[in-house]
């Protein structure tokens, strides 16, 4: 908490998660009563990020400010088109296989926009297409009880593949399948990864990724 408020008084920092919470609050979640700060997994809400940062350019550097309007405009378009894509693709994804488990619950946001049907937004029972045996930070304590949890989603909805994440350890994810195996439901672990909390060379390949 002190460094975060060393950066919100700090004069060349831009805090744009608050820039979001003050404008579309009541699109952030709220997982196990914190906020989930993986905005970025929305690209259409992420977008909303690029008006401070351009205001915040064009303040300190005025002289150049329609240069900042003209890249701001063309990231939104570029951002867009990666936006509507990822739509497609996973919504082309049969709606019974539309589920996704992951290493940290890292990807609240994703499936909210990309693998929820318009039914399950409105009911928000968007949530089950999304699961992970380690909370919203992937260093907390894993328990056997995350482990029977996720094991149970996997084999509630016919799950046949979970997710590593670049950055995150595959132990959880590892004891998870050893636990389905067991109980005799086959479910493989994919050789890449996904990027929940890095980046590949820039935000739009890594969402598309």
């Amino acid at each position: 908490p002190s460094l975060c408020r060393q950066l919100k008084e700090h004069q060349k920092c831009v805090t744009l998660g608050d820039h979001l919470y003050r404008q579309c609050r009541e699109e952030l979640l709220v997982i196990d009563g914190q906020l989930d700060p993986h905005v970025w997994m929305d690209v259409a809400l992420w977008i909303r990020c690029i008006d401070p940062i351009e205001w915040a350019l064009s303040e300190k550097d005025p002289e150049h400010k329609a240069a900042f309007q003209k890249n701001g405009a063309e990231l939104k378009a570029q951002l867009l088109k990666v936006h509507a894509q990822i739509y497609e693709q996973m919504q082309a994804v049969p709606e019974s296989k539309r589920f996704l488990v992951t290493s940290h619950d890292a990807f609240n946001y994703f499936a909210r926009r990309y693998l929820s049907t318009a039914d399950e937004l409105g009911s928000h029972s968007w949530k089950k297409r999304v699961a992970a045996p380690e909370g919203l930070s992937p260093d907390g304590q894993l328990t056997p009880r995350d482990i029977q949890e996720i094991s149970a989603h996997i084999e509630r909805y016919k799950v046949s593949v979970v997710f590593p994440e670049s950055n995150v350890n595959q132990a959880a994810l590892m004891k998870v399948l050893d636990v389905c195996q067991k109980r005799g439901h086959k479910v493989r672990i994919i050789d890449g990864s996904l990027y929940g909390d890095a980046m590949g060379e820039s935000y739009a390949q890594m969402m598309l990724h």
